[in-house]
């Protein structure tokens, strides 16, 4: 499977399968695919997340879709979810994870080689979004947290954990069954073949 980029729709199934990196064109596609399922019929979508994180706004654009749909996403994560695919997993109706799941969180960076020729007040500009884009953040996995201080310093360390910490903490819900994770991926994998 291509982990860089891959949005799938099935309607039949009412599932969406994302696998790789959150863009700006990958957000509109998925908000696309979730009002369709949402004009078909109102009951539960399943959404399978997986990949490294991206943009923070397309991120934030998708976690809008979901808590504005009429049917109820229960998002599952799968292998590994870091930075903006983790935090998506916060929006979920049902926020669920495959067993061996890996979590990562991480703050809003810079990258200081582009930006080498600022100035003192662009410097704190850019201090002073990454504050804000790590409160908001921050917010969501405070949500349902069982812990805000343990949430707090693990994003703060940028930490990895896995799913049974991720439940512990109220991150995740609950665990979600393989049998129907391979079922869907059987579709996913059909699916890509078709396209090549």
């Amino acid at each position: 499977m291509n982990a860089r980029k891959t949005l799938l729709v099935d309607y039949d199934n009412r599932f969406i399968w994302l696998d790789g990196e959150i863009t700006a064109g990958i957000a509109k596609r998925f908000a696309h695919m979730l009002r369709k399922l949402n004009r078909l019929k109102c009951s539960m979508i399943i959404f399978y997340i997986r990949g490294i994180g991206g943009d923070f706004h397309p991120a934030l654009d998708m976690m809008n879709a979901i808590t504005a749909s009429d049917s109820p996403v229960a998002i599952v994560a799968h292998d590994f979810v870091n930075s903006g695919c983790f935090l998506i997993t916060q929006a979920g109706h049902h926020r669920l994870a495959l067993a061996g799941t890996k979590f990562g969180f991480h703050r809003s960076v810079w990258n200081f080689k582009q930006n080498i020729d600022l100035g003192r007040h662009e410097l704190l500009e850019f201090v002073e979004r990454g504050r804000v884009l790590d409160t908001i953040q921050l917010s969501w996995f405070f949500r349902k947290a069982q812990s805000v201080e343990e949430v707090f310093n693990l994003f703060d360390d940028e930490a990895r954990i896995g799913l049974k910490k991720a439940k512990d903490l109220g991150l995740i819900d609950d665990y979600y069954k393989k049998e129907d994770f391979l079922k869907d991926k059987k579709v996913v994998n059909r699916m890509l073949r078709a396209i090549k």
